[in-house]
């Protein structure tokens, strides 16, 4: 059976660190909406940093615009030292798996995380298509369309460990 979703705008977070040396940057929340539209990824916009993820998750600390740096290359790509990175957000709309993106040069985590986040957006989307499919198959045969738009409410992903650091 293959997988489906819906049509709508979900929003996720993912927690973003570097576990392997917590002291380098404040961990932070990369939140982004991915777009569905006829049943595929249409766009992902809205990706920024926050103190805040789901309901439930732990606060941090406040937010450090200097990580905006770091997510913008993670977001959009960059140069560093005569090669261009890809962004993570073109990589997956391009159709690129989400465990298979390369992570831009300088902004590793925050390129985990964004692909995190977008892992969760989807899962949403696959959970409200399955519910949608089977109200409908319960409703005796009536079709309702619905257009979702949903905010992640489950555990936050973690895009941390070792290796490069977003700082």
């Amino acid at each position: 059976m293959e997988l489906g979703y819906l049509d709508g705008e979900y929003t996720a977070f993912a927690y973003c660190a570097d576990s392997a040396r917590p002291d380098r940057y404040e961990p932070y929340y990369v939140v982004l909406t991915v777009v569905v539209s006829d049943g595929k990824v249409s766009a992902i916009k809205n990706v920024h940093g926050s103190a805040t993820g789901s309901a439930g998750d732990t606060v941090l600390n406040p937010y450090e615009e200097e990580n905006d740096e770091y997510l913008s290359y993670a977001e959009k790509g960059r140069t560093r030292k005569g090669i261009t990175y890809l962004g993570v957000v073109n990589q997956l709309l391009a159709g690129k798996k989400s465990s298979e993106v390369d992570a831009v040069s300088g902004a590793t985590y925050s390129s985990r995380a964004i692909a995190a986040a977008y892992d969760k957006a989807l899962s949403l989307s696959a959970q409200a298509y399955k519910e949608s499919k089977a109200q409908s198959s319960a409703s005796s045969g009536k079709t309702e369309a619905s257009v979702g738009s949903h905010a992640s409410s489950s555990s936050v992903s973690q895009a941390s460990g070792s290796g490069d650091a977003d700082a």
